[in-house]
């Protein structure tokens, strides 16, 4: 089996399945080559071979979480969404091994509203793979809604070292950073996230209000003045232009 990796790592896909596929002539209950073999069917897109391999995997360990999941993952591509769940669900239920499915469980997890579980996924993922920017991103979203927000900050902050170029990742440290009261931490966070998302008018309107929180009202005022310029009647923008304009001498 040890060569059907090694020529995974070289994308010498062709040469690999077949090296699985001796290696299962020899042991056909080796779930860890079928799992294997099918991966690389997918790659080669023989999807209905790889089907009936994640399948043979399943049939020998139902408990081989991997093999669940890519089932899962192969069916929701072909828009088989009910009997996908079914396989999610079982994998969720049993380990899950490399840092790409642990994120892939995860983030089901997430979307199903598991959070607990998506978060217990998301800590196995990056303890596996701390350099992934997308991860922390989707772990802190989930610390949110966990109420764990000092995670979730970390895991922002994080995600804007590994993304200096996702708006995304400084719009969410920003707001973790003012629910924290670091007012002038996170104008900084949204100074950045205007700059990456010009056309975004929340993030704008949060910079406004994180510069009037640290007493920079000069400031405050020409943000919330553009968000008007934008979208003349945000309310939040309305109120504080009338505000800072009724305490400017």
């Amino acid at each position: 089996m040890q060569l059907g990796v090694a020529l995974v790592h070289q994308n010498r896909n062709e040469e690999a399945a077949r090296a699985f596929e001796t290696c299962l002539a020899h042991a056909p209950q080796n779930v860890f080559a079928r799992n294997n073999l099918a991966q690389v069917l997918v790659r080669l897109n023989r999807k209905t071979e790889a089907r009936r391999e994640y399948e043979r995997a399943i049939a020998v360990s139902p408990a081989y979480g991997t093999a669940q999941l890519g089932l899962g993952r192969l069916l929701e591509d072909a828009g088989m969404s009910a009997e996908a769940e079914k396989h999610y669900a079982a994998a969720r239920q049993h380990r899950v091994n490399r840092p790409a499915d642990l994120a892939l469980l995860a983030r089901f997890c997430q979307a199903k509203g598991w959070m607990t579980d998506a978060a217990t996924n998301f800590a196995l993922a990056i303890k596996m793979n701390p350099s992934d920017g997308p991860l922390r991103l989707d772990a802190g979203r989930c610390a949110v809604a966990l109420g764990r927000f000092d995670e979730a900050r970390n895991d922002f902050a994080v995600a804007t070292r590994l993304m200096p170029k996702s708006g995304e990742a400084h719009f969410f440290l920003g707001r973790e950073l003012g629910r924290a009261g670091d007012d002038a931490g996170a104008a900084e966070a949204f100074a950045s996230a205007v700059r990456l998302l010009p056309n975004v008018v929340e993030a704008r309107v949060n910079l406004g209000l994180a510069l009037m929180n640290s007493g920079r009202h000069s400031e405050a005022l020409l943000e919330f003045e553009a968000v008007l310029a934008r979208q003349p009647g945000n309310e939040i923008a309305l109120q504080n232009v009338a505000r800072l304009r009724a305490d400017t001498p």
